[in-house]
């Protein structure tokens, strides 16, 4: 098959999306396909790692054997609450283009089919986030979502939460299929705590407690310092926190503010040193704000699991993560914001030991069997085949 990949962000920007779309376009490359990927230049990373010849509007390059083609998406200032509303609709707008060219232009002219996956449910979790506020943006990105839906043949959701939301935008529930986000399980896996990475940071006989990954406005990075301050007693306790992302800068400052001793600050990590990081890690983090509304699932906490490392959560309770961190005995969850409850989680951990590897064994034994990379993308390439109408319905 000939597959097009059109994806926000892709390597050699560093994040969870970039890594497993890259993973399934390797993937797929490896099992024969003709695989194109789509995306928009890299964001959030040293302009030394960008492609090369990025000063035009379209780059072309090919990325460990697969053909990329980057488009140049303006990045508007920030600082000014309309400009950042303005950048999210040029987001949709750009993706609605393109993928609204595919859907249409593309099989009207090939009988090329079109498969949407949705990630992040736009423009509702920016308006939870208080990040788009204006009507007419508001108006106009729902307009757009529910035109890329009814244009595309499928959409494929990483939770049933997410899979009933989109079901009602879409107006039609057979178009809409849950494929769980997935993980390398074979590149991510348990390794020396006592590694390199560790002793480079001079964290050796520490416990370590990792945030690694975006850190955007649904991350709640305060719960963290916070917990810090709390447990500012504990010298064998220490938060280490590897980031890029919207709120980097914002959370840094914060940081050198707060002078913690048993917080420590990194850059985000590039994919080899990343699972260096998780391997020295006693704990993983994943803390989300309590007004993130809508059924999140963060990609990172599928990457503690396959490390064989202890998941330890603040989340809203109503969403799909505590229900998989829970169905797998991979970790604790505690309430979105609650710093005291975190406190307790993390003593916990700290003091049974033994709990903490049950958990990360659990996990690993979990996402091997439901998320690995060899699971889903078998079902992408299934679903891509009946789509094309060449597999089973």
């Amino acid at each position: 098959m000939k597959i097009l990949l059109l994806t926000n962000c892709y390597p050699p920007e560093i994040g969870a999306a970039a890594n497993q779309f890259y993973e399934l376009a390797q993937d797929l490359k490896a099992k024969g396909h003709d695989v194109v990927v789509v995306t928009r230049f890299p964001r959030h990373i040293p302009r030394e790692l960008w492609p090369k010849n990025s000063g035009g509007w379209f780059v072309e390059e090919a990325r460990d054997g697969v053909r990329v083609i980057r488009v140049n998406i303006p990045q508007l200032s920030r600082r000014i609450p309309l400009l950042r509303e303005i950048e999210h609709l040029l987001n949709i707008v750009c993706l609605v283009i393109v993928g609204g060219y595919a859907a249409v232009l593309i099989r009207a002219i090939t009988g090329s089919r079109v498969v949407m996956n949705v990630q992040d449910l736009f423009p509702q979790s920016l308006i939870d986030l208080g990040l788009m506020k204006n009507r007419l943006l508001i108006g106009m990105s729902r307009f757009l979502e529910k035109l890329i839906y009814r244009l595309v043949d499928r959409i494929t959701v990483m939770s049933e939460s997410n899979k009933a939301i989109v079901e009602k935008t879409a107006g039609d529930p057979d178009k809409v299929t849950v494929v769980y986000n997935w993980v390398d399980t074979d590149y991510i896996k348990p390794g020396e705590k006592e590694n390199e990475f560790r002793e480079s940071l001079g964290l050796g006989g520490k416990f370590v407690l990792t945030f690694a990954g975006c850190i955007a406005e649904s991350q709640d990075m305060e719960i963290i310092f916070n917990c810090a301050r709390l447990l500012e007693g504990e010298e064998k306790l220490v938060f280490l926190l590897a980031g890029n992302g919207p709120k980097h800068a914002e959370t840094e400052a914060r940081w050198r503010e707060l002078g913690l001793k048993n917080v420590v600050m990194i850059p985000i990590q590039p994919r080899d040193k990343y699972v260096k990081l998780l391997a020295a890690s006693d704990v993983g983090l994943l803390t989300l704000n309590a007004s993130v509304a809508t059924p999140v699932v963060p990609s990172k906490m599928l990457s503690i699991m396959s490390a064989g490392r202890p998941v330890l959560a603040s989340l809203p309770l109503f969403g799909d993560a505590p229900k998989f961190i829970e169905r797998s005995g991979s970790g604790l969850v505690v309430k979105a914001g609650d710093a005291a409850a975190f406190r307790d989680a993390v003593l916990k951990l700290f003091s049974d030991r033994a709990l903490g590897e049950k958990f990360g064994r659990q996990g690993r034994e979990w996402v091997i069997a439901n998320y690995s990379l060899a699971v889903c993308s078998k079902k992408y390439e299934e679903l891509f085949a009946e789509v094309a109408g060449r597999g089973k319905k």
